[in-house]
């Protein structure tokens, strides 16, 4: 085999991960947001966040941010809960490709 044979198979071999890649991401979207305390009005840190119907979840941080990536398009509703407090159930929440949702 030559080296320049190799060299087109390997850019042949990048280019088809590259569009794999692309096209798998554009079937998915993103929910991010920030959860407070609704009397206080102060973040809430390790609050779950479950896509529902998926094996999607997520915590929020230390000033109450999160971030779940990778949803696939759809409808969706997210549970949210903590110790301490009534868990929430958000409803109709439509992902789309290549989008992401912001929750406050």
């Amino acid at each position: 085999m030559s080296l320049k044979y190799l060299f087109k198979t390997f850019i042949f071999i990048i280019t088809l991960v590259v569009v794999q890649t692309e096209v798998h991401a554009q079937i998915q979207g993103n929910i991010s947001g920030s959860v407070f305390d609704e009397n206080t009005l102060n973040p809430l840190s390790d609050v779950s966040i479950i896509v529902d119907k998926t094996n999607i979840t997520a915590s929020s941080d230390s000033v109450g941010r999160f971030r779940i990536t990778g949803i696939p398009v759809g409808t969706y509703n997210l549970r949210i809960s903590r110790v301490g407090y009534a868990p929430k159930l958000l409803s109709n929440y439509v992902i789309t490709s290549g989008n992401e949702i912001t929750i406050n």
